[in-house]
């Protein structure tokens, strides 16, 4: 399969008997993906050449799962190794990498919990994630609108704002930065296509 514009090809794309993208190609950069018997993606490897040249390896990703198909372990070339934890009814209870340790704590009926940095969530009155929806992680803080859209984000490295239409798609991203502000719109064909 391919993306062409006019003559040139802008990407190409080769999928398995399964119908996993298995290469993808996209000027000078090749992805290459790899899968283990259960279906599960066990490798990503995106190299910078041309076809005929020796590669330069770019990025290697690396994945391992458990017995219970959950993600243990991401080793990626340029981040390192992130590990993940979970609880015995499959909920991620902490991802813990070189650069941070971030850990999720849950109620009885599997609420999340609301914790501050350093302080271990406690169950209670104000303490479940109201509608789950996380409103601080890792320095992001998160506002919704009444239908748990998210409609803003705000960082260190600026904010987003976010519009939805009434069929709940996203129509417009506006982008902040010091005194730039970039706009991004989105529209929709009948089928509701980007």
């Amino acid at each position: 399969q391919q993306i062409n514009l006019g003559r040139d090809v802008i990407s190409e794309f080769t999928r398995d008997h399964l119908h996993r993208e298995v290469q993808r190609s996209q000027g000078r950069l090749d992805t290459r993906r790899m899968y283990d018997r259960t279906g599960r993606l066990t490798r990503k490897l995106t190299c910078k050449g041309m076809r005929g040249v020796v590669p330069e390896t770019f990025i290697d990703q690396e994945y391992a799962y458990s017995g219970q198909d959950e993600l243990l372990k991401k080793r990626h070339s340029r981040q390192g190794v992130t590990d993940y934890f979970y609880d015995t009814t499959g909920r991620i209870t902490a991802c813990r990498n070189e650069a941070y340790l971030d850990s999720w704590q849950y109620d009885a009926a599997a609420n999340l919990l609301d914790r501050r940095q350093g302080e271990t969530a406690q169950a209670g009155a104000g303490s479940v994630v109201p509608f789950n929806r996380i409103t601080s992680y890792r320095g992001l803080h998160y506002r919704y609108d009444e239908y748990g859209r998210v409609v803003e984000k705000r960082g260190r490295n600026g904010t987003q704002h976010y519009r939805w239409d009434a069929e709940h798609r996203l129509t417009e991203v506006a982008v902040t930065r010091g005194n730039t502000v970039r706009r991004y719109g989105y529209v929709y064909d009948a089928p509701g296509r980007r």
